[in-house]
């Protein structure tokens, strides 16, 4: 484990940065109502709301390392449902994705280690996902259940302050 730690240093500390500290932005304009105005010139949606804007919703880095780089990917929203080993996750952006997950596949919810049968529709979740070779795999699921994500919600508010949402 301590190698395994050692080894993808980078990609769990990127991964972790951007799942805790922009996961609430994500659920926060999935579960606010979506207002959408059209006008003759435009068929796209209305911007969305500052709260809205800010964070990372998903996204793809390569990471250098000692023997060469990593390329991982970032993905967050809320877990829509499992279909298989299958997440279905919406993000804040109207996306859906479906990230697979593995036997090797680490999950965590609330804080602790879990499984995938620990995880339920409505979890506030985060992927990590490392290429390797040709393929992609899930590394690390991490999952806030919705009380647990408010209560982070609150401590995160009284840290900033409610005008800084």
């Amino acid at each position: 484990m301590g190698n395994f730690v050692k080894r993808n240093i980078a990609v769990i500390a990127a991964g972790a940065v951007v799942i805790v500290g922009g996961s609430y932005v994500g659920a926060k304009a999935l579960t606010a109502p979506q207002q959408v105005t059209l006008d003759a010139a435009s068929t796209s949606p209305a911007p969305a709301s500052s709260a809205q804007e800010r964070g990372l919703v998903r996204g793809e880095g390569v990471f250098a390392r000692r023997n060469g780089t990593v390329t991982a990917q970032v993905n967050r929203g809320v877990l829509q449902s499992i279909d298989g080993t299958t997440l279905v996750i919406s993000e804040a952006d109207g996306t859906t994705q479906r990230v697979e997950t593995t036997s090797d596949t680490r999950f965590r919810r609330d804080g602790n280690k879990a499984s995938l049968s620990d995880l339920k529709a409505g979890d506030h979740v985060g992927t990590i996902v490392v290429k390797q070779g040709d393929a992609y795999v899930t590394r690390l699921v991490r999952a806030f259940s919705p009380g647990a994500w408010n209560s982070r919600r609150s401590q995160r508010l009284q840290r900033r302050g409610a005008a800084n949402l």
